[in-house]
This record gives structure tokens, sequence and C-alpha cells, in this order.
């Protein structure tokens, strides 16, 4: 489990930090280097839950509001550059330095918390449990395992 979430962590970050290079001056393909590098690094850390039965992780959902968090501080930076084009309208610096260190701190914690939980999930995940379980027709006990 653990194997799953950083591996994919890991070649994600690598696709977001090395798309220029990837790319090689194709703008195609550095967008979609960039894109799949942006998704991998939204979801890859929840690999390992996912193995365990997990789907939607407190690492997933910081990351999820943290990715919000930083469309809103992209989105202020883009009004400042058209404003400061234009010569109308605030730019509200505060709101995207808030934002971004938000959003980043989000981002940052989840995909931790997820690489950090990823083991014992799994583990939880694959213990042997016995349940005692009444035949209706033959009145006998019986013992299943789910692991």
């Amino acid at each position: 489990a653990l194997a799953l979430s950083l591996g994919g962590t890991v070649v994600s970050w690598s696709l977001l930090l090395g798309s220029q290079r990837i790319a090689r001056g194709n703008d195609d393909a550095f967008v979609a280097t960039v894109a799949t590098g942006m998704v991998g690094a939204l979801i890859a850390p929840s690999f390992g839950h996912w193995y365990a039965g997990r789907g939607l992780t407190k690492g997933l959902q910081a990351r999820l509001v943290g990715t919000a968090m930083l469309a809103g501080a992209a989105a202020l930076a883009l009004q400042c550059i058209v404003n400061d084009e234009e010569s109308s309208g605030p730019c509200h610096e505060n709101g995207m330095i808030v934002l971004g260190v938000a959003g980043g701190i989000g981002v940052l914690y989840g995909t931790v918390h997820d690489l950090v939980t990823a083991r014992s999930s799994a583990r939880q995940s694959n213990e042997l449990r016995l349940v005692p379980m009444v035949h209706a027709t033959g009145g006998g006990l019986s013992l299943t395992g789910r692991f």
C-alpha cells in the first residue's frame, strides 16, 4: 500500500517538475504532461488506501480543498494581471497570498497524511476477522473469515 501511494506520488511530482524537459518545446506535450502530473499529484497519495478499500480519505479531502484554494489564488492572480493591463479595478494581493499559502499547506498535509497512513490502512483492511454465523437450514454454527 505504501509503495502504491509513494510510487504514484513520486511519478506524479516528477512529471510536474520535469514537464518542460520532457516536452522539449512541444506545447501540447507540455500541457498534457503538466495536466497528468497535477491529476496524479491529487489522487496518487490515496492509491494505498484505495488498495485497502477506502475511497475518500482525509488526505484526499485536504488535497481537494487545498487545490480549490490554489485555483482561487490563481484566479485572483489572473484578475490582477488583467486589471494591471487595463489600469482598472482592484488587485487582491493579500487574498491571493492567503489562499495560495493555505492551499499549499492543505495539499502538503493531505499528501503526507495519506502517505503516512497507507500502511496501517492496508494492515487494518487485511486483518482476519472471524464472525460466528448460524445456518438457517441446519441450525449449526460455522465460522467465516474475511481478509
